[in-house]
């Protein structure tokens, strides 16, 4: 009798002890709790179904990592040697295993897949694209200048086309040139994407790759160098907002956040069985990318309709303020339409809601954050742009300060940092296009040149870009229009960026390559004394072809002049330049072996 008392005692120690050790090792703390949520929540949004602790098998580990790959490393990264606690969390949902790292902070979060996280983490730092082999050398600049900027009213950037050349323009004119860096492993067939910070330091570049897919990269203009540049998913193109000249080139500075250390990029692949899109938060400064709102979120499906019903759709940001990014989901053919679909994103709370930014015409005044709109005035008769109802008033924070009965009125842009309005009307008889300019009080519109293709507000006024690329200032406070300037002969140039009213350039000098082959060498090739932009002389009879050793076109002789306006390429142990005639004529060139140089600078 004493041993089975004995042994039912004992049996309900054990039972106690067993208790409390499973309680303790099944409790979470709050913080716990917080980043399985979030693991929870990452994943919700990567397979586009809600995931929770009550709809999921799960688990977890406290680990101290002895760096931030935590235990998940990318490739060719190297990382900082120091101990990071974070949480090791196993979620397993619809039969597949989800291995999740996350800091104790909540700051990194890594989906981790085969050893290596997936390009929907957070926080860390991707496989850069200057990690690829190509058929180049990758080197630094041979000579450079660190060019040093006085003070000025405003500055602009300006973007020669055909030479990928970039000039920075100020009230008193050119002040230099700077080729257009190369993303590694760049195809230089395709014309790129650009856009430039608020503050005129990062350059933001995205173009197709060699690899067959398209990168993007972040250019920091006063050092000179690339911060990082990363592969996109295949078939996936980058948008980087809709800028105020050229916008299938340039992108609207508004993609940068207010204190200019992050930008935020619409990314669409244009799949038609499998559409995607996504918006992904890269800081400046290191290229990391930090936050990633993907299409087929579970975030985004709360939104109901139209938003869970998208096909195709190109995301375009309009505007990244304090911590709030704006885009709006243009679908594939919406045509004309005059709003689309549009979502706030909070990415530091994961946040989205429904933005009142859907107007196709829209501009954004930073000082103020005023808001202009090119709208439907129902009250005065409309008519038809294409198949929609075309706007024919244009209204400030949704208060119409001019309309016009029939008019078709598009592209608002604040100038003089919102004291005047400019827009383009469309005569509905011959499809020409004008620009007006309005005061923000009110009033009559006043027409600009007709051969006025382009407007970019400025501190005190405007620039204008001309069919034939001359840039003009407009002074709206003094009245006076001063011509700044113009691109070389028969080249086509935009503008890209200007200095906002309330944003000083961030730039104390700039970074400029003498040696401005690109930053490649072509193997087995003499250093190259030509550029894009130079002109040039044969100094021999030289062989022109249509692509770099493709089909024989011409023969220069000896001393024949000519421009430099594509290039280089690397292709049969020569360096090939793209070269046009005095006649027009436009072929590619060798610049010479390593024995002798086919072509020269010419002397001036």
């Amino acid at each position: 009798m004493f041993n089975r008392i004995q042994y039912i005692i004992i049996l309900f120690i054990m039972l106690i002890v067993f208790s409390i050790t499973f309680s303790a090792a099944t409790a979470q703390s709050d913080d716990e709790l917080e980043r399985i949520d979030q693991a929870m929540q990452h994943l919700s949004n990567y397979i586009g179904q809600p995931v929770s602790r009550t709809t999921s098998e799960w688990s977890w580990a406290e680990t101290i990592f002895p760096n931030t790959s935590l235990g998940c490393p990318a490739a060719g990264q190297v990382y900082e040697q120091q101990s990071v606690r974070a949480y090791q969390i196993t979620i397993v949902f619809g039969g597949t295993r989800y291995d999740y790292r996350i800091s104790a902070d909540g700051a990194i979060v890594i989906l981790c897949r085969n050893g290596s996280p997936d390009p929907s983490s957070i926080g860390i730092a991707f496989s850069s694209t200057q990690n690829e082999t190509s058929q180049v050398d990758v080197v630094d600049f041979v000579d450079s200048i660190q060019e040093p900027l006085e003070q000025s009213a405003w500055w602009a950037w300006t973007y020669a086309i055909e030479l990928d050349t970039l000039y920075l323009i100020n009230p008193n004119g050119e002040r230099l040139s700077l080729p257009r860096p190369k993303l590694p492993n760049e195809n230089v067939n395709v014309t790129p994407k650009i856009a430039i910070s608020r503050d005129g330091r990062y350059l933001i570049i995205s173009n197709a790759l060699n690899t067959g897919v398209s990168g993007i990269g972040f250019y920091d203009i006063q050092v000179g160098r690339f911060t990082q540049t990363h592969s996109l998913r295949g078939g996936e193109t980058a948008y980087l907002g809709l800028g105020y000249d050229n916008s299938t080139i340039t992108g609207i500075p508004f993609i940068v956040d207010e204190s200019n250390q992050y930008v935020a990029i619409g990314l669409a692949n244009t799949d038609f069985v499998s559409p995607s899109w996504r918006i992904v938060v890269f800081e400046l400064a290191s290229g990391n990318a930090l936050y990633q709102l993907e299409g087929r979120s579970a975030l985004v499906s709360a939104l109901g309709e139209p938003f869970d019903r998208l096909g195709v759709v190109f995301p375009r940001i309009i505007y990244y303020g304090s911590d709030e990014i704006h885009a709006q989901l243009i679908p594939f053919g919406a045509g004309t339409d005059s709003t689309y679909p549009a979502l706030r994103w909070q990415p530091n709370r994961n946040f989205v809601a429904t933005s009142r930014f859907v107007h196709t015409g829209i501009d954004i005044a930073p000082a103020t954050l005023s808001v202009l709109t090119a709208t439907i005035d129902s009250n005065i008769p409309t008519t038809t742009d294409g198949l929609s109802v075309a706007n024919n008033s244009i209204s400030v924070n949704d208060q119409v300060l001019f309309s016009e009965a029939g008019a078709i009125l598009s592209t608002p842009r604040w100038g003089a940092g919102g004291e005047v309005i400019l827009f383009r009307k469309r005569d509905n008889t011959n499809n020409n296009f004008l620009w007006l300019s309005l005061p923000t009080q009110g009033g009559q519109p006043t027409p600009l040149d007709p051969t006025i293709e382009a407007v970019y507000g400025t501190p005190q006024g405007y620039l204008t870009r001309s069919s034939t690329g001359l840039v003009q200032h407009v002074d709206v406070f003094t009245g006076a229009v001063s011509s700044i300037w113009q691109p070389p002969e028969g080249i086509n140039a935009i503008i890209v960026w200007a200095s906002q009213a309330d944003v000083p350039l961030n730039l104390n000098s700039v970074f400029i390559p003498l040696d401005i082959t690109g930053v490649v060498h072509c193997p087995d090739t003499p250093k190259s004394r030509v550029a894009i932009g130079f002109d040039a002389v044969s100094s021999v009879s030289l062989r022109v072809r249509d692509t770099p050793g493709g089909e024989y076109q011409f023969t220069l002789n000896e001393g024949t002049p000519f421009l430099i306006v594509g290039g280089p390429q690397c292709q049969g142990s020569y360096t090939w330049w793209q070269v046009r005639l005095q006649d027009g004529r436009v072929g590619w060139a060798a610049e010479g072996d390593n024995e002798l140089y086919f072509m020269s600078p010419l002397e001036e």
